[in-house]
């Protein structure tokens, strides 16, 4: 079953079907058992992981959870990339998406580096030289959506996160 990143209606949520602060039983009685569970060293917050479909690629899909404050970010992170084209033309698409849920004018931008000049742009993908995709802020969100790479190795992340649930650090003063 494939779901859009983003629901209908803009006013109601932030992120699929869910608003920032929902628990994370509550995503899970939408979405299923998780594939993974994960708690964080550092902050006060955990994570699921999924396995998902989305715009006809394989993407892992995970949420993030403050302990005390419910959903704060999620994100779609996709390797099923045959060409580097088709993931500009996928990383397009997503941008799409975006600009007819808020009605923003979200452009592509690249970010190269001095090495990349002299690469083509499949080359300064894969050795993390060239990214391309765009960041943008809604009155509740921040959201980016890159192409990036490294290592002979390319990937598209779409990260949207709350601007006012922040993860705090993890206390350990208990242990002292």
């Amino acid at each position: 079953k494939e779901i859009p990143f983003f629901a209908n209606d803009q006013a109601v949520t932030d992120f699929r079907s869910f608003h920032w602060g929902d628990t994370m039983e509550e995503v899970i009685a939408v979405e299923g058992e998780p594939g993974s569970r994960d708690v964080s060293d550092i902050y006060a917050a955990s994570s699921i992981r999924y396995d998902v479909e989305w715009m006809g690629k394989h993407n892992e899909l995970i949420f993030y959870f403050s302990d005390t404050e419910g959903l704060y970010a999620a994100q779609y992170i996709t390797a099923d990339l045959s060409t580097v084209s088709d993931a500009y033309d996928y990383v397009e698409d997503v941008l799409a998406q975006i600009s007819q849920k808020y009605g923003l004018a979200v452009l592509p931008r690249e970010r190269r580096t001095a090495e990349a000049m002299n690469m083509r742009d499949a080359q300064a993908v894969l050795t993390g030289n060239l990214e391309f995709g765009a960041d943008l802020e809604t009155d509740r969100s921040q959201i980016n959506v890159w192409l990036t790479g490294g290592d002979d190795f390319a990937y598209i992340y779409v990260y949207s996160c709350s601007l006012d649930i922040i993860p705090q650090p993890r206390d350990y003063s208990g242990g002292f």
